[in-house]
């Protein structure tokens, strides 16, 4: 059987990096490489593979061929209404005017909309259950979601951050099923969802990291066993190549997977390279959002040598795991979720949190020593609350009687000698389009860079142009190093060995392992390693604060900003 499993999992993984086609882009005004990426999901380095020339820059009008995956792959014309955009339409006038939702007009026109809502576009009109007009858009504490064909409920938790009892409880319809066609209520304040998932509001951080590189101090050590559980479910699969190969083009969640598996590959081929000394078992923890494997394969098999467990995927499971191996003090190391509580001694949350990279943002800020100014949305209460909690320093922007941003008070505290960074915390984005048009007005007079906690999706809306959060030199936090730079070896390595560049979660795979490796290599326990070094990988850094709960967050988070060039790079 395992002999079948590996093979299987060679067919996905060797299916799933070869590019079919090609998509061709004609560049549009704010186009930049990054922001292609972004849009057609691919990296800025898959583009650089076809377009050699982007790399010095590319220009308004020029076709640039973007590889075509499941993704991005163009939508054939259906049959049903299409409506021809008109010059200064938008997707609000357009929903307004069919009675359908602006999400449902998106979801049905992803690649046209690409490149934004532009004149003399042919988009199609989603047909079936309308809604009312005031439901494409906020109300006072929900948003209406139209559900789309396919659309999963994992999806919706993860697109809107809630749990899935959360969904349930808004939505008691949702336990006969998902159903295309129908309206969910979506709550807008999701902050108690996420104090409920995560409690790393009590980690203190500090923006005076030192990263060291593990590789100069190895020691030698005996072979040392370390187990990875991650979702394969291949009982669930029929092993005819043909068949698996359809389940990895519908399943993003494989795609996930065995991305995070090439990576974690390569990490102990690198390993080993540097004379690792150790025994990995791959365990296929067969896990959904809500079932797993994982008391089985605890059950059955033998821990007592595990010096470390990676995984698995969805937060409750690595939690269960931890509990589980808690009294044979074995870490737990949860490799792809920002979600979940650190609730056991022995559990190690590698990516920061969202209060976590909030509050580094903050820090950095602080350390800064300039003169900082918070503008943020009036239905955003708790995140007022977050920011006055842990920088004192902060001066609120008010808003005046017709709800817009009261411009006078605004240059009252803004300062004319120091840099005014300026907060912006919302997810509206015509809050962000009419506040970043403020502030670009008023930086012939003061010296402004604009702050985002998160950069969310109202930053990336079609109507907010990334000129504009250029000009304004857009500063905000990441767990990934999601810069503009040419390719590293490590990336040429892995095209090599898989013939593509690697996704974001195959870098994840190799960074999460190899420095979970890497501690082992010390000379001492995992335990003691994290709780006194911090270290960086390819595209992570990983520096471990024990919470009150008892178990680990990390606090390695980047500081990125946008650059006046249509670049990220990493603020100093």
């Amino acid at each position: 059987m395992r002999k079948v499993f590996l093979t299987m999992l060679l067919v996905v993984a060797s299916f799933g990096v070869f590019a079919q086609n090609n998509i061709q882009h004609t560049v549009v005004k704010d186009d930049t490489v990054s922001s292609l990426a972004r849009k057609y999901n691919v990296t800025i380095h898959d583009i650089y593979q076809l377009n050699p020339s982007a790399k010095e820059g590319i220009k308004l009008g020029e076709v640039i061929l973007i590889p075509k995956n499941d993704k991005n792959a163009a939508l054939a014309k259906k049959n049903g209404l299409y409506h021809k955009v008109e010059p200064k339409e938008t997707l609000f006038g357009i929903a307004q005017k069919y009675g359908v939702t602006i999400q449902a007009i998106q979801d049905a026109n992803k690649d046209l909309l690409a490149n934004g809502l532009q004149p003399d576009l042919e988009i199609l009109i989603p047909q079936g259950k309308k809604v009312v007009n005031n439901s494409t858009v906020t109300r006072e504490d929900y948003i209406v979601h139209v559900v789309q064909p396919k659309e999963t409920k994992f999806a919706l938790t993860q697109k809107y951050e809630i749990s899935e009892e959360q969904l349930l409880k808004e939505n008691p319809q949702l336990k006969e099923g998902l159903k295309a066609g129908d309206t969910l209520r979506i709550p807008i304040h999701r902050n108690n969802a996420t104090e409920e998932k995560s409690s790393a509001k009590d980690v203190v951080v500090s923006g005076k990291q030192t990263f060291k590189d593990l590789t100069k101090s190895i020691k030698s050590t005996p072979s040392k066993e370390v187990v990875i559980m991650l979702p394969f479910n291949i009982s669930k699969q029929n092993m005819d190549s043909n068949s698996v190969q359809e389940v990895f083009k519908k399943s993003q969640f494989m795609n996930i997977t065995v991305d995070f598996y090439s990576g974690a590959l390569m990490a102990i081929d690198d390993i080993k390279a540097l004379g690792g000394n150790f025994k990995i078992t791959f365990y296929d923890s067969e896990e959904t959002a809500s079932v797993s494997a994982v008391d089985h394969l605890i059950r059955v098999n033998d821990f007592s040598n595990v010096s470390a467990v990676i995984g698995p995927l969805f937060p409750v499971h690595t939690e269960k795991v931890a509990s589980l191996l808690k009294n044979k003090n074995i870490p737990v190391i949860s490799p792809l979720s920002k979600e979940g509580k650190a609730g056991s001694d022995n559990l190690y949350l590698s990516v920061p949190p969202a209060d976590v990279s909030k509050k580094m943002m903050l820090e950095y800020l602080k350390n800064k020593g300039e003169n900082t100014v918070a503008v943020v949305d009036r239905k955003k209460q708790s995140s007022r609350d977050f920011i006055a909690k842990n920088y004192d320093g902060v001066r609120f922007a008010q808003f005046n009687e017709k709800g817009g941003l009261d411009t006078d008070h605004l240059k009252g505290i803004l300062s004319t000698t120091k840099v005014n960074y300026v907060i912006l915390e919302t997810e509206s984005s015509s809050m962000v389009m009419n506040t970043t048009r403020i502030l670009s007005n008023l930086m012939d007079t003061y010296k402004i860079v604009l702050v985002a906690l998160d950069r969310n999706d109202a930053f990336e809306a079609d109507e907010v142009h990334s000129t504009t959060l250029a000009k304004l030199n857009l500063h905000y936090p990441s767990y990934i190093k999601d810069v503009t730079s040419e390719l590293s070896s490590f990336y040429i390595d892995y095209k090599n060995k898989n013939n593509a560049y690697p996704s974001q979660y195959a870098v994840r795979g190799y960074d999460v392992v190899y420095d979970v490796l890497l501690r082992l290599m010390q000379g001492e326990s995992f335990e003691e390693v994290a709780k006194k070094t911090s270290s960086e990988q390819k595209e992570s850094r990983f520096s471990y604060v024990k919470s009150s709960e008892g178990g680990y967050y990390n606090t390695g988070v980047y500081i990125l900003q946008y650059d006046t060039d249509l670049t990220i790079k990493e603020a100093k």
